[in-house]
C-alpha cells in the first residue's frame, strides 16, 4: 500500500464523529478506523476509510504472539530482579501470566499496526485522539501531530483495571455490571463469614490432614467433594474469586461433607501485618526506580523497535493497584502453606491470581495436582495448530501432576509438550461423572436448537474487524436458515467469561426476533431440551467444552470454525466440523432427518470412550490419587 498521503486521521471510539466531520470529505485526509464500533459508525455514514487491522499481516501477528509469549519471562532479564523478591519469590511474577500475555500482545498489535500505517502511507500530518498519544509520539514528529482534545473518556472495565464482572439473566435477557475488586472482596468476605458461622464451615483444627482445593466451585464438583469426604482427609476450599456459599446446595454439600472454608484474613496475623508494612515500603521504592529503568526499553521491543512507552504507564498502574493485595496474599499463602497440614493441593488452572501465587510460594513442597477443565483435543488433524495456544505452551506447568480427562488429551500432551510423561495421569472428568449416556431428555414438541458462541479473544493476536464481521455473517446465515424450519425454537448461549466480543454479539443478536439468549444459565439445562447444538468457533484452537457436555447427553454437535476452508472430514460424526463457507442448508438439514440423526447418536458412545476415561467413576479415582 506504499503511497504518500497528505494527512491521516486515526478515529477511535473516544471521538464523536460529529466533532470531526470536517475531515470526512477532505480528499487530502485518509481515515483509519481503530476499532469495531468506529468501523460500524463510519460504514453507516458510507465513508471511505481503512481499518487499522489491514496494516498488520498474519505473519506479523504470529511473530508478535511468539514475542509476547517470551516476554512472560521478562523479569528474568532484569539485572535488579532480586529487589522484588518476597519470601524468595519475585512479586513481579504474581501478575497472572495469561492476563499479562493478552495485555502485552494487545498493546503490541495496536502499536505496530499504527507504525505500519505511518510507514505505508507516509503522511505529512496526523490527527489523533488523546487515547493514542502514547502510540504515536515515538513514531512521528511531534510538531506534525494534531491532538483532538474534545474526546469522550473511554471507560476501562474488567480485571485488568481491578474490576470484577457480575453477570446474570433477567428472564431471557443477559445483563452485566462491574464492581471494584475491593468492594467485591468485602461483600464476598461478609457472605462467606456469615454462612460459615451458621453452617459450621470455618476451619478450626489446623493439625488434621487436609486436601486444599483452590478456586473450585462446589456446585460443579460436588461429586468429587463427596468422594474426597469418604477418605479420612478434611476438604478445605479457598475461593477468592467466587462467593461459593451464596448457593444453598453448595452450603448443604459442604456441611454434609464436613468440608471447611478458609478465610484468608485469618492467616494475616499481627506479625505478618508488621512485616507487610516494612516489605511494602521497600518494594514501593524498588517499583519507583523500576519504571524509569532504561533496560526496560530494550526488554520490551520487537525487531529492534521498543514499545515500552506504550505499556509503561498501564503496567505501572496495574502493579500500583495490586501491590497491597500481592504483598498481603504472599504472606497469607505462606502462612497457610506452613501452618496447615496439607496433604495435597488441587486446582483447575495455574494462571489465576490465587493459583499462581500459591503455586509459586509452595515451591514444590506440597504435592500439587492440576485438573483439566476444558475440552479442546478431539481432532488430531488440528493438534499442531492447537498446541502453540495451550496454557502449558504459553506459561508452562508448575504442578507436580496433570490430571487428564481421557486418551485423546494424554496423546496430545505426550506428543506435543515436554511435560514428563509420569506427570500425565488419565483420570476422567469429575464434572461429567453424574451425566451418563441415556440420561432422560426433556420431551419437547418443538425443534429446539441450541447455538453456543465462543467469543473472539486476544490470546492469539488474530482478533480483527474482518474476523468479527465474518463471525456475524456466519451467525446470521445460521439463524436465518433455522428460522425457516417449522416449529423451531432457537436458544443462544453466550460464553460466561468476561470478553469485549460478547458485548458485540449481544448488540448483533438484537437485530433478530424470537431468540432466547443466556450467558450464565447451566448448559446442561439447555442441552437436555435441544435436538442438537451448533457451536461457532472463531479459531481452530478455541473450542468449547459444551461440545463434550452435549455428547454426554446424547446430543450431536455441528461445529463451524471460522477460517477453515474446504474441510471434508468428520461431516457425519457426533461432532461434525464445517468450514465457514459451507452451504448452511446442506450442513444442517440432515440434523432434522431421523435416520441421519439416529446414526449420529449411535456413534456417540465410542467417541466418548476416547474423550472420557473412567466415566462415572472418575471422582473416586481422583480422590484416591490426591489423598494417598
Amino acid at each position: 500500500m506504499n503511497q504518500n498521503c497528505e494527512k491521516i486521521i486515526f478515529v477511535d471510539s473516544s471521538l464523536e464523529l460529529s466533532h470531526i466531520n470536517k475531515y470526512f470529505h477532505d480528499e487530502s485526509v485518509t481515515i483509519i478506523a481503530l476499532d469495531y464500533n468506529t468501523h460500524k459508525k463510519l460504514s453507516k455514514l458510507k465513508l471511505k476509510f481503512i481499518d487499522l487491522d489491514s496494516f498488520l499481516n498474519k505473519h506479523d501477528r504470529t511473530d508478535l504472539y511468539n514475542s509476547a509469549t517470551k516476554l512472560l519471562n521478562w523479569t528474568n532479564l532484569l539485572s535488579n530482579k532480586n529487589k522484588f523478591k518476597i519470601n524468595d519469590v519475585n512479586i513481579l511474577n504474581f501478575l497472572p501470566p495469561l492476563e499479562l500475555h493478552e495485555f502485552i500482545l494487545d498493546k503490541m498489535i495496536k502499536f505496530f499496526s499504527i507504525k505500519n500505517a505511518l510507514d505505508s502511507l507516509n503522511p505529512k500530518k496526523i490527527i489523533i485522539s488523546k487515547e493514542i498519544t502514547n502510540f504515536v509520539q515515538v513514531l512521528f514528529p511531534t510538531n506534525s501531530i494534531q491532538i483532538i482534545s474534545d474526546t469522550n473518556q473511554l471507560e476501562q472495565k474488567g480485571i485488568i483495571n481491578d474490576q470484577i464482572e457480575i453477570r446474570f439473566n433477567i428472564f431471557s435477557k443477559p445483563f452485566t455490571f462491574y464492581l471494584s475488586k475491593k468492594r467485591f472482596s468485602k461483600l464476598k468476605n461478609l457472605v462467606d463469614e456469615t454462612f460459615s458461622l451458621f453452617y459450621d464451615l470455618k476451619l478450626k483444627n489446623y493439625k488434621k490432614e487436609i486436601i486444599l482445593l483452590l478456586e473450585i466451585n462446589p456446585s460443579v464438583y460436588d461429586d468429587l467433594i463427596s468422594n474426597i469426604a469418604d477418605s479420612n482427609k478434611t476438604i478445605v476450599l479457598l475461593n477468592r474469586r467466587r462467593p461459593i456459599l451464596l448457593d444453598k446446595s453448595s452450603r448443604e454439600l459442604l456441611k454434609n461433607s464436613n468440608a471447611k472454608i478458609l478465610n484468608p484474613e485469618d492467616f494475616f496475623d499481627s506479625e505478618s501485618k508488621k512485616e507487610f508494612v516494612d516489605k511494602k515500603a521497600l518494594l514501593k521504592e524498588s517499583f519507583e526506580k523500576l519504571w524509569n529503568d532504561e533496560q526496560l526499553i530494550n526488554i520490551f521491543s520487537w525487531n529492534n523497535i521498543s514499545f515500552w512507552s506504550v505499556i509503561k504507564q498501564a503496567l505501572q498502574n496495574i502493579y500500583d493497584m495490586r501491590l497491597d493485595d500481592y504483598v498481603k496474599l504472599s504472606f497469607i499463602s505462606k502462612n497457610i502453606l506452613e501452618s496447615l497440614n496439607i496433604k495435597s493441593i488441587l486446582c483447575l488452572n495455574e494462571s489465576g491470581e490465587t493459583e499462581n501465587i500459591f503455586l509459586r510460594n509452595n515451591q514444590n513442597r506440597i504435592k500439587t495436582f492440576l485438573l483439566q477443565h476444558s475440552f479442546l483435543r478431539y481432532q488430531k488433524s488440528i493438534y499442531d495448530t492447537q498446541w502453540i495456544y495451550e496454557d502449558q505452551y504459553i506459561h508452562g506447568m508448575k504442578s507436580d501432576n496433570f490430571l487428564l480427562w481421557g486418551a485423546a488429551d494424554h496423546e496430545f500432551f505426550s506428543e506435543h509438550s515436554d511435560i514428563d510423561s509420569k506427570k500425565l495421569i488419565i483420570c476422567g472428568s469429575p464434572r461429567h461423572d453424574s451425566i451418563k449416556l441415556n440420561s432422560r431428555k426433556i420431551k419437547n414438541n418443538k425443534n429446539t436448537v441450541l447455538i453456543t458462541l465462543t467469543p473472539i479473544s486476544v490470546r492469539s493476536g488474530n482478533q480483527t474487524i474482518t474476523l468479527i464481521k465474518e463471525y456475524e455473517k456466519l451467525l446470521e446465515k445460521i439463524i436465518s436458515y433455522l428460522q425457516t424450519i417449522p416449529n423451531i425454537e432457537i436458544i443462544i448461549k453466550l460464553h460466561p467469561g468476561e470478553n469485549l466480543h460478547n458485548s458485540f454479539l449481544l448488540d448483533f443478536l438484537k437485530t433478530f426476533d424470537n431468540l432466547t439468549i443466556y450467558q450464565t444459565k447451566s448448559p446442561y439445562e439447555l442441552i437436555i431440551k435441544s435436538k442438537f447444538i451448533i457451536t461457532i468457533t472463531p479459531e481452530l484452537y478455541d473450542s468449547s467444552t459444551i461440545m463434550l457436555d452435549a455428547l454426554t447427553l446424547e446430543t450431536p454437535v455441528a461445529q463451524f470454525i471460522l477460517g477453515l476452508q474446504d474441510y471434508s472430514d468428520n461431516l457425519t460424526e457426533p461432532i461434525s466440523i464445517f468450514p465457514e463457507n459451507m452451504e448452511i442448508q446442506n450442513a444442517l438439514s440432515n440434523y432434522f432427518d431421523d435416520d441421519f440423526y439416529s446414526s449420529l447418536i449411535q456413534k456417540i458412545p465410542k467417541k466418548l470412550k476416547h474423550y472420557l476415561s473412567y466415566h462415572g467413576n472418575s471422582c473416586k479415582f481422583i480422590s484416591k490419587i490426591i489423598t494417598e
